[in-house]
């Protein structure tokens, strides 16, 4: 999984940014854009301010990057009723040890 500061050398390099300037339209200095693109992951203050001036929703692009699975009602469901067998099971083993 690509992590943040890979994907800001990727918009980097599609908007046409080196680190000089992308420093100078964050007013910081060029190291701070140097660790940046090694980290992992950024603070929402940052991923905003990045996005404004790559003109892009970083926030967007890394929910379809990284998905977060929701169960749907038949997926909830079915596990509840995956758990009531577990238990049913448990009781007949009971059971049967008698």
């Amino acid at each position: 999984m690509q992590h943040n500061g890979e994907l800001l050398k990727q918009l980097m390099k599609e908007k046409n940014y080196t680190q000089s300037e992308l420093a100078r339209a964050l007013n910081t200095q060029v190291v701070t854009v140097y660790r940046l693109l090694t980290k992992q992951s950024f603070t929402s203050d940052y991923l905003w301010k990045l996005g404004e001036i790559l003109n892009v929703n970083l926030f967007s692009i890394l929910g379809q990057t990284h998905p977060v699975k929701t169960p749907t009602p038949k997926e909830i469901e079915l596990e509840n009723q995956v758990m009531d067998m577990q238990k049913e099971i448990a009781i007949y083993k009971e059971l049967l040890r008698r």
